[in-house]
């Protein structure tokens, strides 16, 4: 799960795999002192990040025949081509990816 911490003077973000998402996030009291090592940190000491960093859209990207995916396909010894199998909707019946909520605090 990304998360993000804004405060007045650092930008941190951070990425928890599922099953180890700090309790204090769940929590929604966020403690980025507790966490491991980000995956981003910018020191703004000047810059006021809540200033400039504010109404954000998470995207959440699933291209499925994208650089990974069409070079990998055809070798995997799949059917068709992935853009074929990608278009077929019955490909997809009953498929659902639970997807945690991005959070970001401030």
């Amino acid at each position: 799960m990304p998360g993000a911490d804004i405060s007045t003077s650092v930008v941190y973000e951070g990425f928890f795999p599922r099953g180890s998402i700090p309790q204090d996030i769940t929590d929604s009291t966020p403690d980025p002192s507790s966490w491991p090592a980000p995956k981003a940190f910018f020191a703004a000491p000047t810059c006021p990040p809540r200033q400039f960093f504010k109404d954000h859209v998470f995207v959440i990207n699933t291209t499925l025949c994208g650089d990974l995916g069409n070079p990998t396909y055809g070798p995997a010894g799949c059917p068709g081509t992935c853009a074929e199998q990608v278009a077929n909707p019955a490909n997809f019946d009953g498929s659902v990816q639970p997807i945690l909520v991005p959070s970001t605090f401030f």
